[in-house]
């Protein structure tokens, strides 16, 4: 099976999952009353919410939109096929009925399926290439309200409030080490890992609406100077500045990234080379007017633009090895400025 063809069945399985889920929580509340019906009817209209974005992601992985972004695919996939079956075992539970403790005690499993860490790597992946709405945005408060009810309902020892407050702890700690696998933990922007996966689905949108590419590299001048003068806790400021006044200039759609060191990469998309020009120009100025403890800090930047064709792997590396280019000639003439490559 290719790479989008594992991905596709991934997405398509948490689909599934979630789907399961918000009809389990259905049949709970058919077998229930009053307020502990509105409880669980309240967390399938929860679970069924999410298709909608499960049902998007998979049609952009079909167009092969959405690169993919596990490193061990194969073993993720047979992990939520497991997943899946005992949910599949969950949804015959519940058509019992279960008592009171037994229905929360098979929403907890439930629950804790649905913190299969596949389910915030895809969260957060869409939260970088997409605004739209995304599980994430309320999945915090949908399992503070399942803990809620856990412990307002059941019949519950101090051991298994302890259990239903480990969901809690599970999804604040599945969400943060999904953020460090993208994200660069120093200047809170995206990493070089996380920037190249945010970026290929780009070029694909750019290469259908035959849309300019353009990506800047920038360093930051005379850094090891400041580290070796002013102490790395001062670099590390500067680092972090240099990513905020980034973050700053450009667009909200634009995406920023730390490609390594004091290296720093973003990829928009623009009108032409001039425009792409002048945003370079426009964040080089930013950041020259800045200042970080009293230190002036400037960088030098190189810009690379084209027409990306359907071999997206291929021009993004082209991209960045033009824009790397013309960034050492802007070191090499003088530092503190934009260098365009040869169009």
């Amino acid at each position: 099976m290719t790479d989008d063809g594992i991905l596709l069945k991934i997405v398509d399985t948490c689909r599934e999952i979630d789907s399961i889920a918000a009809e389990a929580y259905r049949t709970l509340a058919a077998s229930n009353e009053g307020e502990l019906a509105s409880f669980w009817r309240r967390m399938a209209a929860e679970e069924d919410s999410h298709l909608a974005f499960w049902d998007r992601m998979v049609s952009m992985v079909e167009v092969g939109f959405i690169p993919q972004v596990f490193d061990a695919p194969h073993s993720t996939l047979r992990e939520l096929q497991e997943v899946l079956d005992r949910s599949q075992e969950i949804l015959v539970s519940t058509r019992q009925p279960p008592d009171l403790n037994a229905s929360f005690l098979l929403a907890f499993r439930m629950e804790f399926y649905l913190l299969h860490p596949a389910f915030e790597v895809l969260f957060h992946y869409m939260r970088t290439i997409s605004g739209a709405p995304n599980p994430e945005d309320e999945y915090e408060s949908h399992i503070a309200h399942f803990v809620d009810a856990f412990r307002q309902y059941a019949d519950a020892s101090p051991e298994m409030l302890l259990v239903g407050e480990t969901l809690s702890r599970l999804w604040y700690e599945n969400r943060r080490l999904s953020r460090q696998t993208m994200h660069d933990e120093l200047t809170g922007i995206l990493n070089r890992r996380g920037f190249l996966r945010a970026v290929k689905p780009m070029l694909h949108l750019l290469h259908r609406n035959e849309l300019v590419a353009c990506l800047i590299m920038a360093d930051i001048d005379n850094f090891k100077a400041v580290n070796d003068g002013h102490g790395h806790l001062v670099g590390d400021r500067v680092l972090g500045g240099v990513a905020q006044a980034l973050r700053e200039t450009v667009r909200g759609s634009d995406i920023v990234g730390r490609y390594g060191g004091e290296e720093f990469i973003i990829f928009f998309s623009s009108r032409d080379w001039r425009s792409a020009a002048a945003v370079a120009e426009k964040v080089r100025a930013a950041v020259a007017a800045m200042s970080v403890e009293g230190h002036q800090v400037t960088i030098s930047l190189g810009v690379a633009c084209g027409h990306p064709g359907r071999e997206v792997d291929e021009d993004l590396a082209d991209l960045i090895a033009d824009a790397d280019a013309a960034l050492l000639q802007a070191k090499g003439s003088g530092k503190d400025r934009v260098v365009m490559a040869p169009r």
